[in-house]
């Protein structure tokens, strides 16, 4: 079974206010966006991975399509209705905990720094 397949699985039955990493795409997503572009063919399965579908019409409407490289905010693409979705600004506010949480684990975070010890191969 391919990573796409065990994620598309897992994204069946996962919480809808959790975070997942989907295959190919960058950062960590909230699970009901992910499960939302799929459904509206704004996120695609391709070569194994999930991308961004192109769409043509995306980021500009009629209305703002004279305009040279504009991007108006009024687009009622499916690209640009997900877009506005996934910017969650309507969503839940953060609770007190959930602050305090985060700051822990960041306070804890550290680059470079491995959990356990790499055991090298090569030594002898």
């Amino acid at each position: 079974m391919s990573e796409l397949a065990r994620f598309l699985e897992a994204l069946q039955s996962a919480d809808g206010d959790g975070f997942c990493s989907p295959p190919g795409l960058p950062g960590t997503w909230r699970v009901r966006h992910v499960r939302s572009g799929l459904a509206r063919r704004v996120l695609v399965e391709y070569d194994a991975i999930i991308a961004f579908a192109r769409n043509p019409r995306h980021g500009v409407c009629q209305n703002c399509a004279r305009i040279r490289g504009a991007e108006c905010d009024h687009c009622r693409c499916s690209t640009c209705v997900w877009e506005r979705e996934v910017d969650d600004r309507s969503g839940p506010k953060a609770t007190p905990e959930q602050v305090a949480q985060l700051q822990a684990q960041v306070r804890r975070f550290q680059i470079g720094r491995a959990k356990a010890p790499v055991v090298a191969l090569d030594a002898e």
